[in-house]
């Protein structure tokens, strides 16, 4: 049954997510001085990680007890932009040169 699988592989990806991309984001603050424009992407990065579990969750949730496909597929659609959009908006703000790639 794969909905039995999906929630631990979610989980896994998020906490490899954090022990990675966190430290990443300290050691490139301290680099660079903290500039307005680091503080804003490491905030915005912090946010990111802070919607991702939560949507990722909900949507597996979704799925697990997937027993009204007429009303969870839009559900799961919507709840799909929320990490879509956050993701996109944290890469526009920290390569402003190819934001406007990442947005189409």
């Amino acid at each position: 049954q794969w909905p039995r699988w999906l929630r631990p592989v979610v989980m896994t990806g998020y906490v490899l997510l954090m022990f990675i991309v966190v430290p990443l984001t300290i050691l490139h603050l301290v680099k660079e001085n903290a500039q307005k424009h680091i503080v804003a992407w490491f905030v915005a990065g912090v946010f990111v990680l802070a919607t991702l579990p939560i949507s990722l969750w909900d949507i597996s949730q979704h799925l697990v007890h997937y027993n009204r496909p007429e009303l969870q597929r839009y559900y799961i659609r919507i709840i799909w932009m929320v990490p879509i959009y956050s993701l996109d908006s944290w890469l526009g703000l920290r390569f402003p040169d190819y934001a406007v790639y990442f947005d189409t």
